[in-house]
This record gives structure tokens, C-alpha cells and sequence, in this order.
């Protein structure tokens, strides 16, 4: 499963192999990793190789197109844990001729079937590129490890940057002065260093600044002392201290939490993956064969376009997944049921994930309510059971337990995943991935509601567990 997700632009005129020479750097450098300098010696001469030693290994690729002026390489390494927990950090950086990016992104197959996303730390090498090559311009902004302080004068550069007109692909963090204490009511250097690479830190210096940029910004702009992160193309969530969120430190990390899931479901915005990487090396070596042909067997045609097909249908595959989780996020924001005006309660950030999904939840509530926390003949008891009797669901519309049912019923007897069962899943709602030992399955393209499950399990009650322990996650 998917820990951390980056892509940013890296500056035009380095070169890709610098990128690959500072990521072997990495692996050689640390401590934790058994790899050393002589395991990696002619690597970035090469084309592909495969590196293994002990419980860690190397994937490696490059392509080339001098008449395009274009390149891709990447690395990808993998080290097992202790407890057999696979932890996959996967590098790619592309460049043509008039920009490069990078994507890296971390993973881990787990040993064991979990609800729990683990914990993990931001990649080390973040920090190595930006040190080292700095990064280049998303759009009108630069990719840093530190926050852009504003000054007085500037508010028209603010305004641009909130109305998502910088031409920028990271989400934008602005932090607003706060004129009760008289400062930030966050760490703005601290929030940049742990950011870098998801988004860009944005600091206004003084409440007069902030009530010329609202009539510049049409008033989009957040104020005294709110974080308002602005998406591109997706608008604003502000952030502000609550009962709950009493901290700066808890405010600073419900900030970071929102953006690094959110990357984590949004689709990448440039072909800078490990599967375009593998479709590029296929076509340079069918290339190479084609200048080649008078001393080429056949057998190493079939076997390049093999490869291609094979890369070609992962790449259809993971075309079908982005299309299912753009369909459910299309759903959730055209959901019309259980009216978001002129009701009894307002809406908060929750949507449906299916339809009446809310509507069922609130209708149970109220149920149970009545049934064992009110007194009968009671104002409470006659408000509720009102409210209760005009919006309960029809069975046939109550999709919760019908979702709930069908889960037991195909997981009844699972012994391993065959294509009826992943298809009633798919049907049900849930979208699959294959995470080496387990299948990884997200509920409605949300990455809260996340399971797992082995492959070829022993044990003839993991179905039933699956189906429990996702039923209480989801549907109860």
C-alpha cells in the first residue's frame, strides 16, 4: 500500500543520470541498508539490471531519445523487515527538453492482513535532491524546503497565487497573520522543511497585508491567524485552532495528515511513473532491433514485443483504476440525497461514498436512540421518532446493509481470489490492487478504508474476518 506519494519539477537543465547517481548515493550512504559502492559499479551504463543481496534489491532502468530530447530513468528499491514487511521506495525522474520532474513514492507490502495504514517517514532523499540540485519551478513558484515570506507591497503576487493562476501543481499552504497574538499561530519553517516536496508554504506578513489582498482576491483569501491549503482546480479547506485541535503542533500535523493523503489519491499529472519507464526502455530495445535487423533472431523480436503488450496491458489496467476512482469521486461531489439545505442539520466535510449512505447512518442513530436511550412519551422521544418515521429507508433503498449482506455472502467461503470473487468485490464498491503477498482493496477510492488480505491463506476463517472487519469499518 501507497505511505507517501511526491512529484515536483526539478530544474530544466539537470541531467537525469544525476538524479539516479544521487538516489545509489542514497542507498549506498546509509547505514540501514546492506548495499554497498561495488554492487553498483557500471549501473548507470546500462540499460536495465536487477541488483539482490540479502533482503534487498535493486531495480534499475533507463531510456534515452537523442532526437527528441528527451529521457527517463528510474530506480526502485525494496528491503524486507524483520517482521516481513516489504518497504518499496520507487524513483523516476523524465525530462524532455523543456522541463524535468520526479516522482517518488513509498509503499510496503505487509506480512499480515491489516485495516491500519502504517507509519513511515518522509523519504530521506527528498532532501538530498533539494540540497544538493534545489528544485526547479512549479509553474511561477519554486520548489523549496523553506517558506516564501511576503512582504508589504506584494499583495497582488498573493492574490494570483490563491485564485490558481501560478500555473502550479502542489497545493499551496498560506498561512494568514494573526493580529491577536501578534504572529503566525503556526511554525512556517518547521511546516516547510516537513512539506517540501508536497507543497508550498506561503507566509503574509501583517494583518494590513491580508485586508488589501481581500479585495484583491474576491475575498477567497483566509485571515487572522486561518491555514487556508488551496488546490489547484479544487479549491480551499481552511484550518484553524478548535476544540479538538487545541495545538499548533496538533494543527501543524492535521495540515500535513490532509495533504499527504490527499496526494495519495490524486492522480499523477505527468507521465514520470515506473510503468511509463519500463514502456520506454520496450520501445528503445524494439528501436535498437529495428536498426539492428540483419543481425537479429526473431526470438528476440517476439520476446521485445512481448514485453511491450505485458507493459502495455499493466498500463490498461491502472487506465481502468484511474477511471473508477474519478467515477466515485464524481459521485460523491453530485451527490443530491438527504437535502444540504433547509434540513434540520448542515452537511459537514463528509460525503456520500454511495447512495444514501449518510441518510442510513443517521436514520440507525436514530434508531437505536429511541430504542435504548429515551423515554417514551417524552419531547425527545416524539422529536426524534419524527424525524426517524419521515426519513427512514426503504429496504430496497437501504444500500448499507444490502452492501453489508452481500460482503458476508461472497467472503463466506473464501479460500483464495478467483475472478468471480474480485469482481463482486469491484461491483460492491471496492477498488483492487495487487500488493505482492495480499490484495489491497480501498473502499469508494478512499484511502481511510483500506484492507488487506493474503493470497493463499491457511487459515478457512480469513474470508469471514475479512468480511467482519471491513463491515465494521464500512457499513456499521
Amino acid at each position: 500500500m501507497l505511505i507517501h506519494s511526491f512529484e515536483f519539477p526539478l530544474p530544466d537543465k539537470l541531467e537525469v543520470k544525476k538524479i539516479l547517481q544521487l538516489a545509489c548515493d542514497w542507498i549506498i550512504g546509509s547505514k540501514h541498508y546492506i548495499l554497498s559502492k561495488d554492487d553498483f559499479n557500471g549501473l548507470l551504463d546500462k540499460t536495465d539490471e536487477i541488483i539482490e543481496k540479502g533482503n534487498e534489491k535493486v531495480e534499475f532502468g533507463y531510456a534515452n531519445f537523442p532526437n527528441i530530447s528527451s529521457s527517463i530513468g528510474g530506480i526502485r528499491f525494496s528491503k524486507q523487515d524483520k517482521d516481513n514487511t516489504t518497504w518499496v521506495t520507487t524513483i523516476v525522474s523524465s525530462k524532455n527538453h523543456n522541463q524535468h520532474f520526479i516522482s517518488i513514492q513509498l509503499s510496503c507490502e505487509l506480512s499480515q492482513a491489516s485495516l491500519q495504514i502504517p507509519k513511515a517517514k518522509k523519504p530521506y532523499i527528498i532532501k538530498q535532491i533539494l540540497k544538493e540540485y534545489s528544485g526547479g519551478m512549479d509553474g511561477q513558484i519554486p520548489v523549496s524546503d523553506k517558506a516564501i515570506l511576503l512582504k508589504e507591497g506584494e499583495e497582488e503576487i498573493a492574490a494570483a497565487l490563491i485564485q490558481d493562476v501560478a500555473e502550479n501543481i502542489l497545493p499551496i499552504v498560506y498561512i494568514s497573520y494573526d493580529p491577536e497574538s501578534n504572529q503566525h499561530l503556526i511554525d512556517y519553517k518547521k511546516i516547510a522543511k516537513n512539506l517540501s516536496g508536497n507543497a508550498h508554504v506561503i507566509v503574509e506578513p501583517s494583518r494590513k497585508f491580508s485586508m488589501k489582498l481581500r479585495s484583491l482576491s474576491n475575498a477567497k483569501n483566509v485571515f487572522n491567524g486561518t491555514i487556508g491549503v488551496y488546490w489547484p482546480q479544487n479549491g480551499r479547506k481552511s484550518y484553524f485552532l478548535t476544540d479538538s485541535i487545541d495545538t499548533p503542533n496538533k494543527l501543524e500535523r492535521n495540515i500535513q495528515e490532509d495533504i499527504i493523503q490527499a496526494l495519495l489519491n490524486k492522480r499523477q499529472t505527468t507521465q514520470c511513473n515506473w510503468l511509463y519507464l519500463k514502456e520506454c526502455i520496450s520501445k528503445q530495445r524494439i528501436d535498437q532491433l529495428r536498426k539492428n535487423s540483419t543481425d537479429v533472431n526473431v526470438e528476440e523480436y517476439i520476446n521485445a514485443f512481448d514485453d511491450e503488450l505485458r507493459i502495455k496491458e499493466e498500463r490498461l489496467e491502472e487506465a481502468n483504476k484511474e477511471i473508477a476512482k474519478l467515477e466515485a469521486e464524481n459521485r460523491r461531489l453530485n451527490s443530491t440525497n438527504f437535502s444540504r439545505s433547509q434540513g434540520v442539520l448542515n452537511y459537514g466535510n463528509e460525503q456520500d461514498l454511495y447512495d444514501y449512505e449518510i441518510r442510513s447512518f443517521v436514520v440507525d442513530a436514530l434508531k437505536y436512540t429511541l430504542e435504548n436511550n429515551t423515554k417514551e412519551d417524552s419531547r425527545k422521544y416524539h422529536i426524534l421518532y419524527d424525524l426517524f418515521n419521515h426519513n427512514k429507508l426503504d429496504e430496497k433503498k437501504d444500500f448499507r446493509i444490502i452492501k453489508q449482506d452481500r460482503l458476508k455472502r461472497i467472503m463466506n467461503d473464501y479460500q483464495k481470489m478467483t475472478p468471480k470473487t474480485l469482481e463482486e468485490l469491484k461491483n460492491l464498491g471496492f477498488d483492487h490492487s495487487d500488493e505482492g503477498k495480499h490484495h489491497k482493496f480501498v473502499f469508494s477510492n478512499d484511502g481511510r478504508y483500506t484492507a488487506t488480505i493474503s493470497k493463499t491463506s491457511s487459515d478457512y476463517r480469513a474470508g469471514k474476518n475479512f468480511a467482519r472487519d471491513v463491515a465494521n469499518q464500512i457499513f456499521k
